[in-house]
């Protein structure tokens, strides 16, 4: 995958981010793949990668196109809606590449309001679920956010939308270097690895040739079915690990696993010598879904000096929330996601890599 458009809105972090979806297995034979569902139904969370809801205005980007030049957008087709669902209110993401397979699309628990008028005092049109949502690399004593001067410093980095990866700190207008931000640090301005699954609704698709994968999340408090299908030449596989059954709580539940594989050689001695069927494994020890997310207390933003207490206060904070996993797991605040991100597909950025 890549990243894209820094700069569309703050929401962008909380789509595969929120998930943060780890499966492990252990078996005979190797992990891959299963098939996708196009369109999906959830209740109200409506999931077939159209507009749902409410419109911003200035926010959506169509396919293809490229709007203002202080973000990295490339092309890549953008809308964000909100919406009110069984009485909270939720951003809808959906987010499409123009210039491959891929489709995502989200609902986000959100604070939305005073989308009219600005008040710096009050959280509004935030993503309610991981993050420190507004929060800028500086402090208020090295810019002033209130009136509207962060727009002519250009090194600013505010919220996820201008650094999705919380890379670096900057310390005044005529620093252009800044200070790269631990790997471990990240997550307080990103989210990533650390924002509450239960209060997102998603479903990916991507694909080329060979390769088909999907990620599909249709209830709030319940893990998602990941799977995958691998058809190259001779060998098909599939994988699909569907813990929609298991709530974030479930820790000693195992998900519904399949993994197969099919080899279509006619060389081989015996035909269908070589597949593999996990549900025919003698001694398989499935752990996909097993492990737990605990939430942190989340975002809060004491009083300033000035007794305002808002997204742009100094001295904001974000308690972030842990996965848990029956046999150990990976750390993913150790994850260096700035991998994912290829300048050359994204020309417009202004994420200082180097």
């Amino acid at each position: 995958m890549r990243a894209h458009g820094e700069a569309r809105a703050t929401t962008l972090n909380t789509m595969m981010n929120n998930v943060a979806m780890k499966i492990r297995y252990a078996g005979a034979g190797g992990v891959l793949c299963a098939a996708l569902s196009m369109n999906a139904w959830a209740g109200n969370f409506e999931l077939n990668f159209a507009p749902h809801g409410n419109s911003v205005a200035g926010i959506d980007i169509p396919v293809g196109g490229v709007i203002g030049d202080s973000g990295g957008n490339d092309g890549t087709g953008f809308t964000l809606n909100y919406i009110t669902i069984g009485g909270k209110q939720y951003f809808h993401v959906v987010v499409q590449d123009a210039n491959s397979d891929f489709k995502q699309e989200s609902y986000t628990s959100a604070v939305v309001q005073n989308i009219s008028s600005f008040s710096a005092s009050d959280r509004s049109f935030s993503p309610d679920s991981g993050g420190m949502e507004r929060s800028m690399i500086g402090g208020k004593s090295v810019v002033n956010m209130d009136g509207g001067a962060i727009v002519n410093w250009p090194r600013a980095r505010v919220g996820s939308a201008k650094d999705p990866f919380g890379y670096r700190v900057y310390s005044s207008p005529n620093d252009t270097v800044g200070t790269v931000v631990p790997v471990d640090q990240r997550y307080r301005i990103s989210g990533n690895g650390t924002m509450n699954p239960s209060r997102t609704v998603l479903l990916m698709q991507a694909s080329d040739s060979s390769v088909s994968i999907e990620v599909y999340k249709p209830q709030l408090d319940r893990k998602p079915r990941i799977s995958q299908t691998l058809v190259d030449g001779a060998v098909t596989s599939r994988f699909m690990a569907d813990m929609r059954g298991l709530t974030y709580s479930d820790m000693n539940k195992d998900a519904v696993v399949t993994n197969t594989l099919a080899l279509n050689d006619p060389g081989l001695p015996v035909k269908g010598g070589a597949d593999f069927d996990l549900s025919f494994a003698q001694k398989s020890n499935v752990t996909a879904g097993k492990y737990i997310f605990t939430p942190g207390a989340g975002w809060s933003a004491p009083l300033d000096p000035t007794g305002s207490q808002g997204w742009n206060a100094d001295g904001s904070t974000f308690d972030p929330g842990a996965y848990t996993y029956s046999e150990g797991g990976f750390d993913v605040l150790n994850v260096d996601w700035t991998s994912f991100f290829d300048p050359a597909q994204n020309p417009r950025s202004q994420v200082n890599l180097n």
